[in-house]
């Protein structure tokens, strides 16, 4: 899919929250920086000075990206240097559990399919794979906390673009519009939002989480990602 280069925007989503639906949309793809700086194992040995080296090798003229990055004081500076605008994308961490479940089947040899207990999360039967994911989930999401404390950034729920994408995204219009940036047509913006990509799939599904996780493994999430469901704007 030949992807659109004038707008100076970055996506900032926790690994499996609509990356895919909202990047495709704002007509802003993924580049290294997306496999360099995902919060979970993989990315930990890279530094944020390692990041910022990654992102300064691309010109405004080559428009905005999308990518998983946790907060730092010194990123956002840089962010702000660099990018016009800034999205920061929400989803139930509920729902995020279930989702990551899933990927591990799909995708059974990506780094997100993490070593626990001496197999791949995918190797493991569904409770015991939701129970790591919930519990490594708590700090993981920690690190994205503060982008939603910042005005600055526009932040858009998956759910509501699932409901009415038309509606969210003329939202994003209006904000790209008061950035001095020239979004898509709404039409266009739709119309891409619903592109699959090798990377997604069960597009368009949230409130999974009642039927698929266990009563144990939502004893568990109200145990270690309360904080992220208040944070993020959820209630139980």
């Amino acid at each position: 899919m030949n992807r659109r280069k004038g707008i100076n925007a970055i996506l900032i989503t926790a690994p499996k929250t609509g990356s895919h639906m909202i990047g495709y949309a704002m007509g802003v793809g993924t580049r290294p920086t997306y496999h360099m700086t995902s919060s979970l194992q993989y990315g930990k040995y890279r530094t944020i000075d390692q990041v910022i080296t990654v992102l300064r090798k691309w010109q405004s003229g080559e428009g905005g990206i999308w990518t998983h990055l946790p907060y730092s004081d010194k990123l956002w500076k840089y962010l702000q240097e660099r990018f016009d605008a800034w999205v920061f994308a929400l989803r139930d961490p509920r729902d995020r559990i279930v989702s990551l479940g899933h990927y591990m089947d799909k995708h059974t040899t990506n780094q997100l399919n993490l070593m626990y207990d001496g197999k791949r999360l995918s190797q493991h039967t569904w409770d015991d794979r939701c129970k790591y994911l919930i519990v490594s989930s708590k700090d993981e999401l920690a690190g994205y906390f503060k982008w939603v404390e910042i005005p600055e950034i526009y932040k858009i729920r998956y759910e509501d673009c699932v409901d009415d994408r038309r509606a969210e995204f003329e939202k994003l219009r209006e904000y790209f519009a008061g950035k001095g940036i020239d979004p898509p047509p709404i039409e266009q913006m739709v119309k891409d939002s619903h592109v699959q990509h090798a990377m997604s799939y069960r597009r368009g599904k949230y409130g999974d989480w009642k039927k698929e996780l266990s009563s144990e493994n939502i004893k568990l999430c109200k145990e270690y990602l309360n904080t992220a469901m208040k944070v993020f704007g959820y209630e139980w």
